[in-house]
Order: C-alpha cells, then sequence, then structure tokens
C-alpha cells in the first residue's frame, strides 16, 4: 500500500482511500461518515419543526425523520453499525 501527501498538518492517509478533508480544519471526512439529508417545504428547523429524509452515502440506507432526534437517532445507529463492521438499519 502506498500513501499519499500529507494534508498541511495533517496525517498521510493510503492513496486511493475515500476520504476528504475539511479545509478549515483539515479533518479527514470518511465517505463511511457521510450522510444526505434532504429538508420537507415543511420543516422549519429555527422553530424546531424537523421533517425530511436522511441516506447514508455508503450504504444506501435511508430513513425519513419527523424529529431531530429521530434525524439524530438514524445517524447514531448507522455510525454505530460502521463502527462494527455491520450493515446499519433504519
Amino acid at each position: 500500500m502506498s500513501w499519499g501527501r500529507r494534508p498541511r498538518g495533517g496525517r498521510a492517509v493510503p492513496e486511493g482511500a475515500n476520504v476528504a478533508y475539511a479545509p478549515e480544519c483539515e479533518t479527514p471526512l470518511p465517505a463511511e461518515r457521510a450522510f444526505v439529508v434532504q429538508l420537507s417545504v415543511e420543516a422549519l428547523p429555527a422553530e424546531g419543526r424537523w421533517r425530511g429524509r436522511a441516506e447514508h452515502v455508503v450504504s444506501g440506507q435511508v430513513t425519513h425523520f419527523k424529529t431531530i432526534d429521530g434525524l439524530l437517532g438514524f445517524m447514531d445507529r448507522v455510525l454505530s453499525a460502521v463502527g462494527r463492521g455491520a450493515r446499519p438499519e433504519a
């Protein structure tokens, strides 16, 4: 395995690794921790109204949520399963 360039002040990662970096803090952003969150037209987060859909990018697992707790719970379940090497369940 060959190693890629080291980002300024960051760790070297294997070439071809599925990792991005946040330029403002140079923190690795692994694809396994990526989500797409789509809010419905009824969602008003400033008023505490959360409605929408979330998808884990790598596994394709999807959930619909009506609360911020529902969204965060889905993300927690997926990330816990990823950490165990298991397929996440919505």
